[in-house]
């Protein structure tokens, strides 16, 4: 029989990792010890899993999705207690599921009795009304639904929200008790007036407009970019693109000399267990650009980036200062 889930509408959190950190503790029915994580992945889990020193098992994820092969081999021999997953404008990559692979997720996870966490972090500027989550597609009782509010209504506000399966629900606050006495009335309330006059609803409507707004002029520069050398992979929507150097190009030491020419990118080495690190890709948030300033920001980002690689070729440095050794 299946068992109902259950929206936690009265214990949102202020911080939004705790909601992440509260669900790897809890005692889960089918007992297993073992967390899976797409790779790479959100770097906050995998400091939790670590701090937490829990076991973590990865799976590659790509443009294509993951294999479902190996999803199937790790989930009936991993020991997995669950796999947490972004489907959706996935963190850093950018990139979503389609609505088949997540099917597929779905029955494999029923069919070995493994849970799901599902961190819909963005689902808010969505723009296909037929893209649903995990949860809303799933027809079983372990699939754990997390969303955010902060990325979407107001960062500072730093409130998340849970839908959990009635099993988990009194390990899951007994462990937030744990966690926090309480949270910032104020900040829900402010939340709280948002949705119920419809303000929230209408805000949503206007960044949506806008991210995609953004991502298209981001997709502007995909064949600009490939002249380089590079791959950009950019969603319609969200915040961040992805960009995968050429073979060989080391994104630390690149990085590092963009650096000394005040260029500055982040790297996605937090972003990898050790043993699935790729050293070839950055990420691009385009959180802080607005339409008219994308293309000055990419633009000269692209130059610094085509001079660097030049200079230290021609220099004969490429071992000691951008290559992969």
């Amino acid at each position: 029989m299946r068992q109902c889930s259950k929206i936690i509408v009265y214990k949102w959190f202020q911080i939004e990792n705790n909601e992440i950190s509260i669900i790897v503790n809890p005692w889960y029915p089918n007992g297993n010890s073992n967390i899976l994580v797409e790779q790479p992945t959100y770097s906050g889990i995998l400091r939790i899993l670590n701090a937490e020193n829990i076991n973590t098992i990865g799976i590659e994820r790509d443009t294509g999705g993951i294999n479902l092969e190996t999803l199937e081999a790790i989930f009936r021999s991993g020991n997995i207690k669950f796999f947490y997953l972004m489907p959706r404008f996935q963190n850093p990559t950018g990139l979503s599921y389609t609505k088949e692979q997540k099917m597929d997720i779905i029955k494999l996870a029923a069919r070995y009795n493994i849970y799901i966490v599902e961190d819909d972090y963005l689902a808010d500027l969505e723009t296909d009304t037929k893209n649903d989550s995990l949860f809303t597609m799933s027809q079983m009782s372990n699939v754990i639904y997390i969303r955010s509010f902060s990325k979407s209504f107001l960062p500072g506000v730093r409130i998340a929200s849970v839908i959990l399966p009635q099993l988990l629900i009194n390990d899951f606050l007994r462990y937030k008790k744990l966690c926090d006495i309480g949270n910032s009335t104020l900040n829900q309330a402010a939340l709280q007036l948002f949705i119920n006059s419809g303000m929230l609803e209408r805000h949503y409507k206007v960044i949506r407009k806008e991210y995609e707004s953004r991502m298209a002029e981001m997709k502007k520069f995909t064949g600009v970019v490939s002249t380089l050398g590079f791959d950009l992979y950019t969603p319609d929507t969200g915040f961040f693109s992805y960009l995968v150097l050429p073979k060989g190009i080391s994104s630390n030491k690149l990085t590092g000399l963009l650096k000394s020419n005040n260029t500055y990118l982040a790297g996605t080495e937090d972003m990898f267990l050790p043993c699935f690190f790729k050293d070839n890709s950055l990420r691009i948030s385009i959180c802080s650009l607005d339409k008219n300033t994308i293309e000055q920001s990419i633009v000269l980002t692209f130059q610094r980036i085509e001079k660097v690689m030049n200079s230290a070729i021609k220099n004969n440095m490429q071992h000691e200062e951008i290559y992969i050794q």
